[in-house]
């Protein structure tokens, strides 16, 4: 059996209601994992297939577009809204095919300095615990001195 068949016949089995272990047993995979990764594998396929296939049929429009406006575009006379709308036909199908490099985000703190988090505050909070507060308190100030050992009371 082939492993595309095998994996049909997985999904297959699994649909019926058989254990990982009950598939692996009738088709002759290693493990209950095996089983796993196959069906995983088969869903993967089954919905890349279809959304290639869309993908396609969505940049074959784009084409169509692209090409009636190009045509109907004369170059002796300025058409804003033609011109516009070709870019927009532009940046659609780099939006579909993933073409635009993803946009690089940072967050700042106050005038783009770097971020404070009072991790100490919030964690004592959290707790509901002045002694909790206390204690982390005395733990941050041995770290910072370099005693650690200081701060656990040993």
């Amino acid at each position: 059996m082939e492993k595309l068949d095998r994996q049909r016949k997985a999904v297959e089995l699994r649909i019926m209601g058989l254990t990982y272990r009950q598939i692996a047993e009738k088709l002759g995979y290693k493990s209950t994992s095996s089983v796993q990764k196959a069906l995983q594998a088969a869903i993967r396929k089954t919905l890349q297939e279809p959304t290639d296939e869309l993908r396609a049929m969505e940049s074959a429009k784009l084409d169509f577009i692209w090409k009636g406006m190009l045509s109907n575009l004369q170059a002796d006379k300025l058409d804003y809204k033609a011109w516009e709308m070709l870019l927009r036909v532009m940046n659609r199908r780099a939006a579909l095919l993933g073409l635009d490099m993803p946009a690089r985000r940072e967050i700042s703190g106050p005038d783009g300095g770097p971020l404070r988090i009072d991790w100490r505050a919030q964690l004592a909070s959290a707790l509901g615990d002045d002694r909790a507060a206390d204690a982390l308190d005395k733990l941050a100030e041995a770290i910072d001195d370099g005693g650690a050992d200081d701060a656990s009371g040993g």
